[in-house]
């Protein structure tokens, strides 16, 4: 099922809005992937890159928007 995250329109800055979309979507990938913290750093921060990585490769327009929006 696809999931929605959705932004305030009301945001400090930019960064700040880059930062919690940031967060959240960390916190889908611990969700999807079920990471656990018990599992150790290592095995988290890898799975954690891996999800990363496809969601930069399968999304660009994401990527572009947060090229622009953590500079303001």
């Amino acid at each position: 099922a696809d999931q929605e995250i959705q932004l305030q329109q009301e945001y400090v800055s930019g960064s700040m809005a880059a930062e919690t979309v940031l967060h959240e979507l960390i916190h889908a990938i611990f969700a999807v992937a079920t990471v656990q913290v018990k599992q150790g750093e290592e095995h988290i921060v890898s799975v954690v890159a891996t999800y990363l990585a496809q969601i930069i490769r399968d999304n660009p327009e994401f990527v572009m928007w947060l090229q622009r929006t953590v500079v303001r």
